[in-house]
């Protein structure tokens, strides 16, 4: 969900479709889970260790420059090169949506994990509601979250992993390849690319069709007429190639992001001595923030590099946005009444920790290592 900064005053970036490597192959999966023991205890506590961590994006986007390179700073320079942090960009290790897999299985110590690729972490996905948060809100509120027992930190534990980091990007809006969006009927009948179940929601209750494609398809999808839209925000547009194709798109929508988490798969989290966990949480705050705060500026900035370069931007009067927010509390009302169990508290859970944070702009997720269970 993201992209490197692009130094003042320049134009557009380069049209060009980022490297996406294959998903893991079959013999260095089977190589890797014989080194790492498939899972069993990885660590002693003491000693030096490696983590491998997978990422997503490109190692020019934004999460990965202000995240996953701020974690390794931190890790290795705390740790005194105890620790040392491999970085894997690009789904190098296996696709975004196998994170979870790869973690359990010992192919990497650490991933970028998209809570809404998978559905064992429905109750996190609560994060990704219209609940009207801002991201510096939405960051700050989901760290407080791992912090407390609840859903989401029970579904943790049933998972096999660690949370170690609680990013966000700026809020979602709408974007479309050749269709100006004036207004909310100037959506229907686009089929807008979307990244799970809860957002193909969003695009059929504002009248259009959903498709369903990670942040590494997105380009794809649109380039070859699959979806002609794009609920996504700003930032990372010129990383996946995505700005050579759109024309038109929204403000002031502000729907979430998609949260994103950083998680340590629990057999080698629990091999680590003390000290080392709380290097490797600490290097998880700093990142978490870092990259935040990075990708709210980054959207901004690139917002007006397309503007700049003929992209139209399309306000709706306050009527539509008012029908918008009904519409997406109908959303969030299906959601519970889908999910079941523990969705109710899920959503209290998040309300609750985000009106006791600051919507001030800036991350900041306090350090409680003490009150951290796990």
């Amino acid at each position: 969900m993201e992209n490197a900064p692009t130094e003042p005053g320049s134009a557009r970036s380069q049209r060009h479709i980022p490297p996406w490597r294959a998903p893991l192959a079959a013999a260095l999966s089977a190589a890797l889970l014989t080194a790492c023991g498939a899972g069993e205890d990885l660590v002693s506590g003491g000693g030096e260790h490696t983590i491998r961590l997978s990422w997503q994006g490109t190692d020019q986007s934004v999460h990965y420059l202000h995240g996953a390179l701020v974690f390794k700073e931190h890790v290795e320079e705390a740790s005194g090169g105890e620790l040392t942090v491999e970085t894997y960009p690009s789904e190098q290790l296996g696709k975004a949506d196998d994170a979870l897999t790869m973690l359990r299985s010992g192919i990497t110590e650490a991933a970028y994990v998209v809570p809404s690729y998978h559905p064992e972490l429905r109750y996190s996905v609560a994060w990704d509601l219209p609940l009207g948060l801002s991201s510096d809100r939405s960051a700050e509120g989901r760290w407080r979250a791992v912090h407390e027992n609840g859903p989401v930190v029970d579904e943790y534990h049933e998972a096999g992993i660690v949370p170690i980091g609680a990013l966000s990007a700026a809020n979602t809006e709408l974007t479309t390849v050749g269709r100006p969006v004036p207004d909310l009927e100037s959506v229907r009948g686009l089929r807008i690319r979307t990244g799970s179940d809860l957002h193909i929601e969003q695009a059929r209750a504002m009248g259009g069709s959903g498709v369903t494609g990670t942040f590494t398809e997105m380009y794809e999808l649109m380039d070859r007429g699959v979806a002609d839209a794009n609920l996504f925000q700003y930032g990372s547009m010129r990383s996946t190639g995505v700005d050579s194709l759109i024309r038109h798109g929204t403000v002031g929508l502000d729907l979430p992001s998609t949260g994103v988490s950083v998680q340590m798969g629990r057999s080698f989290w629990d091999g680590l001595d003390e000290d080392k966990q709380r290097i490797v949480y600490e290097a998880g705050r700093v990142a978490s923030a870092s990259a935040t705060d990075a990708s709210i500026r980054e959207a901004e900035e690139e917002l007006e590099l397309l503007r700049a370069d003929g992209f139209e931007t399309h306000a709706w009067s306050d009527e539509d946005l008012e029908e918008f927010d009904a519409l997406m509390d109908g959303v969030l009302d299906q959601w519970i009444e889908d999910i079941g169990g523990r969705a109710p508290e899920a959503v209290e859970q998040a309300r609750r920790l985000a009106e006791e944070t600051e919507d001030d702009g800036v991350t900041d997720l306090e350090s409680d290592f003490e009150s951290f269970p796990f």
